[in-house]
Parts: C-alpha cells; sequence; structure tokens
C-alpha cells in the first residue's frame, strides 16, 4: 500500500471501530503482553515516540512506566480518539499529526521509538524509509513489529503450489523476508536484543515484535 492511501485509510468509522474490531483477535493480546515487558527495560522518564500512536492503545503503559511520550500519527480521527484516552487517563502526552517518513524531531531527541503495526502496510523500501527515520531520532532503542517470510525458497519448496495462492490472497499485507529484515536492522545501527513471536500462520509467515539496541 503506498504511503498516501494510508495516510486517507484510518478515518470516520474505520478509526471509530478500530480497536474493538481488533482486541478480541490473535494477536492484539499477545502485542500488548510483548510491548508492556519491552517497554519496562526502558529507563523510568525516558523520552519515547510513538508513531502511529493510532487510537493510543499503550497509553496505559506509558502511565505505568512513567514515560514522557510524543504520539504521531497521520490521521486526525485515530489522534481524537488517543486524545479522549490520554485525558480519561490524566495522561500528560504530546499528541501530533506527523508523517513517519519526516519527523519534526531533532536527531537522537528520543530515548526510544516504538512502531507497531505499521510496517506491513508498506513496501521494503517503505520499511527502510520509516525505520531509517526512527533511528534517526531514537538514541538507544527501537520496538519494532514486522510480519516475515522465513528464506522464501524454503518457504516455497515446503509450500509448493500453495505458495502463490497464498501470497495472491494476502496482498494487501506485506510479509517481509526475515534475514533482509534483521539484516537492515543491522545496516541501521541496531542488533535484536530481544524478540517474541505474536503469531505463526499455516503458512509459515511469523509476525514478531523486535526490541533492537542501539550498537553504533
Amino acid at each position: 500500500m503506498k504511503f498516501d492511501d494510508l495516510a486517507t485509510r484510518y478515518t470516520g468509522g474505520l478509526a471509530h471501530a478500530y480497536e474493538a474490531e481488533r482486541t478480541g483477535g490473535p494477536e492484539w493480546p499477545k502485542e500488548q503482553v510483548i510491548v508492556e515487558r519491552f517497554l519496562a527495560t526502558l529507563p523510568r522518564g525516558a523520552a519515547l515516540l510513538d508513531v502511529p500512536v493510532g487510537t493510543g492503545r499503550f497509553l496505559p503503559f506509558y502511565k505505568t512506566y512513567d514515560l514522557r511520550v510524543t504520539g504521531l500519527d497521520i490521521s486526525l480521527d485515530m489522534l481524537a480518539a488517543a486524545k479522549s484516552k490520554a485525558a480519561a487517563l490524566g495522561l500528560d502526552i504530546a499528541l501530533a499529526k506527523g508523517d513517519i517518513r519526516k519527523i519534526d524531531a531533532a536527531d537522537k531527541s528520543f530515548e526510544a521509538a516504538l512502531c507497531v503495526r505499521f510496517v506491513n502496510w508498506v513496501d521494503f523500501a517503505g520499511m527502510e524509509a520509516a525505520l531509517a527515520e526512527l533511528s534517526r531520532v531514537a538514541r538507544s532503542a527501537l520496538i519494532v513489529s514486522v510480519r516475515v517470510w522465513p528464506t522464501p525458497r524454503t518457504v516455497r519448496q515446503r509450500l509448493g503450489q500453495r505458495w502463490t495462492a497464498l501470497r495472491r490472497r494476502r496482498a494487501e499485507l506485506n510479509f517481509h523476508n526475515q534475514e533482509a529484515t534483521e539484516a537492515l536492522f543491522a545496516r541501521l545501527g541496531f542488533k535484536v536484543a530481544d524478540s517474541e513471536m505474536v503469531r505463526q500462520r499455516r503458512d509459515q509467515t511469523r509476525y514478531i515484535l523486535y526490541l533492537l539496541r542501539r550498537t553504533a
């Protein structure tokens, strides 16, 4: 999906129903547990960038761990939901419209950055652009979710003719090669400090949450 299409995707009713339609799914509750575990490793009072912040699903964790958070999203409707949640929590958080490819912040102005449920909507070049910008503004850590294929040749051999059908059925989502994804992390100056698989499907695609630590 193109960045411009994403800018208008989560508006109106889709934004309003976003959490209600996902909280009962197989991935949402596990994501919550893993993200909280990763956030708990950050220093108390650390500055964190959450992009896209969406409806603010992780706001309660930010309050628990006393994190100073800036949340950016391209959708004003999603931001409105996040602002309502922040007010209900009594949480002081900066929420603003922003583009993940061009973040209005100085280099290394945040201790860490979090990006969940975004790079599955863009191709590899889009993921590289987004993560490069996050790595620019984050001093020490990134928390990123990525949907991956294992080495494509291995998957093709295992699945045979089902490979093409499965790829066609999942055309809207982007699944990135796991080896290439982790090589990208290294090129950006990060190593995998921790990771946990949220879900593995029968077609061998994996949904992984990564905690990355800066090496350079």
